[in-house]
């Protein structure tokens, strides 16, 4: 049987596609290793028609036509080949320029036809849709997701690439007057780092806090262990391919799945470059007094252990930022969230004398702090919000004068009454209230009123501990037929070892938590509950015992001191930079239920061997 050309022709080029992946598979990295060589074709054999047939049998993996991208970006590495091997493409680019021509009319002629996608790339992410990602982000205890929303909020507001982010150390970060500054040591557009390199600006925003960057970056430094060493912000290996599996775990949730089909989208259509896309233009769209197009272009184009010195004045006004929304925090984040386990929110006294130290108002004069990145506009505003107030503190002045002018006039007629010999309702009420305060009943109410109940003295007498020297009662709770110092519903820190640490030493003031080292196992409520404090036990003791070598245990220590003590004994954790498949690990960054295991591992490994 002889088959015509016109069916042979695909076949030969799908034989050619299978050779082509079967050598690349096996041998292509080798001839490229020794480039230039050992060439892996015969250029002199190069045929355009050949490249072209195979750039239209390209397909998708649900059969569809790949986007003109697509092809251009083989033409591009067909380009980067000849280059590579010194040969001379020029004899073949008019050719594929007339060819490519072609192949674009079509492909436009068939998205006219409705065939294809027409949007290219991913979609912008709208203001509104990423501030109800950013809230369901906060609302997750997850480790992840804080770290995902430092990393969504600095990509929209920088208006950067999300490969940037990853390079951003801390050395790059400076405060500025009322502004974060943030320096880019290298872009897409400035291999050489030739242009002149001035810090992005970024404003905290009060208003809608869960959009707030330095609210976010205050979580993050006080929920992620910064390690010595680490000069970056986001150190790991791949922190932007992190970033995209978490932002498309979040959109493939009940609640992301939900804002997306209310906008006709789906997941497909958000990616990391979507925050830069929807930031650019939201604030070229957003408003009638957006900022010029000019600035939008070169902007798109010991709470803290181990901080680096040059970030403490960031870490000031990100912490500042952290307790002006703890209300908001509160009400927001879940009670299990990490942020709620550090030492600052577990002395509320130490909290709320932070937050009455912290102003968020506009600048006045005499200010230390000069306020910028303020439109003119801002300032019209306002005055004019002023004069409103001023006009409605003036309504109700007016609304009081009518039933002022009419109990004068009642007045004047009672008094005229009284001079009469005529009893009236007024006349008979103070006559009254004149036995009353003869008989001194209005004292006894008044003393029985304001005299506390002898519960609240007694309660006020336990807990009254104004100068702090006191040692803090632990609670009690009773369960299970018996007396606990821990509720039926505790659960252990969701976080890292060392604030594990912390609770092991010195529990939890706020929530009246002894150290979790004089727990037992008949007051852990489950049997998942006891594995776990068997779990924290022996990561604890491991601490300890290297703590009490080097001769710098404390019976009871403060915070500070145990924040010490973990400095001196966390060498004992100390696990392989790389896992078993290759990644490398974040180190004491991981949570302390991840630590026992790898700790347990590499132990039972010196075992073995």
């Amino acid at each position: 049987m002889v088959l015509r050309q016109q069916t042979t022709s695909p076949y030969r080029a799908v034989h050619s596609i299978w050779k082509t992946y079967g050598f690349a598979k096996a041998d292509i990295r080798r001839f490229l290793a020794d480039a230039p060589n050992n060439a892996p074709v015969k250029f002199s054999d190069f045929n355009v028609q050949d490249f072209m047939e195979w750039i239209v049998s390209i397909r998708k993996e649900d059969g569809s036509t790949p986007t003109y991208s697509t092809y251009n970006c083989h033409r591009a590495g067909l380009f980067n080949l000849f280059r590579d091997y010194k040969q001379d493409i020029a004899p073949l680019q008019s050719e594929l320029k007339t060819h490519f021509r072609g192949l674009q009319r079509t492909k436009t002629q068939a998205l006219a036809n409705g065939e294809g996608r027409v949007k290219i790339g991913k979609d912008a992410l709208e203001f509104a849709l990423y501030k109800s990602l950013c809230l369901l982000l906060m609302k997750s205890a997850k480790p992840d997701y804080v770290f995902t929303h430092c990393f969504m909020t600095y990509c929209w507001n920088l208006m950067c690439r999300a490969g940037n982010m990853t390079s951003i150390c801390w050395s790059h970060l400076e405060w500025r007057n009322d502004a974060l500054g943030i320096y880019f040591a290298h872009v897409k557009n400035d291999q050489l780092g030739q242009r002149p390199r001035d810090p992005r600006h970024i404003y905290a925003n009060p208003i809608i806090p869960e959009i707030c960057p330095i609210l976010s970056l205050g979580i993050y430094m006080l929920t992620i262990p910064i390690l010595p060493g680490n000069t970056q912000l986001f150190p790991g290996g791949n922190q932007y391919d992190r970033f995209r599996k978490v932002l498309v775990r979040l959109l493939n949730t009940v609640e992301g799945s939900a804002e997306l089909r209310a906008r006709g989208m789906t997941t497909d259509d958000i990616g990391t470059h979507s925050c830069r896309k929807g930031a650019t233009t939201y604030v070229t769209s957003g408003s009638t007094a957006a900022p010029p197009s000019t600035a939008v272009h070169l902007r798109a184009g010991t709470c803290f252990p181990s901080l680096p010195s040059c970030a403490v004045q960031v870490a000031e006004f990100a912490l500042a930022s952290v307790v002006w929304h703890v209300e908001f925090l509160e009400q927001t984040l879940p009670p299990n969230h990490r942020l709620f386990f550090t030492p600052i929110f577990r002395d509320r006294e130490q909290l709320m004398e932070l937050k009455s130290l912290v102003t968020c108002r506009l600048n006045s004069p005499g200010d230390t702090i000069v306020a910028t990145g303020v439109p003119p506009h801002i300032s019209i505003l306002q005055h004019m919000h002023s004069l409103a107030k001023n006009v409605n503190d003036v309504v109700p002045q007016i609304q009081k004068v009518a039933p002022e002018v009419i109990r004068g006039v009642i007045d004047e007629i009672e008094k005229r009454a009284m001079t009469a010999g005529t009893v009236t309702r007024d006349g008979l009420e103070a006559m009254i209230n004149g036995c009353l305060e003869n008989s001194a009943l209005y004292q006894l109410v008044l003393t029985l009123k304001n005299s506390p109940t002898p519960a609240i003295q007694q309660e006020e007498t336990l807990t009254g501990d104004e100068a702090g020297t006191m040692t803090p009662m632990w609670g009690s709770h009773l369960w299970g037929g018996r007396i606990h110092p821990v509720p039926q519903d505790f659960a252990f820190p969701n976080s890292c070892s060392q604030i594990a640490w912390q609770y092991w030493m010195c529990g939890d003031r706020q929530k009246r938590y002894p150290p979790l080292r004089n727990l037992s196992r008949d007051d852990m409520p489950s049997t998942n509950m006891r594995k776990r404090l068997s779990d924290l036990q022996y990561l604890m003791q491991l601490v300890e015992k290297r703590v009490e070598e080097q001769e710098k245990w404390i019976a009871n220590p403060s915070i500070e001191q145990a924040n010490e003590m973990f400095e001196v004994g966390k060498d004992v954790l100390d696990i392989s930079d790389v896992s078993e498949k290759g990644r490398k690990r974040r180190g004491l960054q991981m949570k302390w239920t991840s630590m026992v295991t790898q700790v347990r591992n590499k132990r039972k490994s010196h075992r073995t061997s």
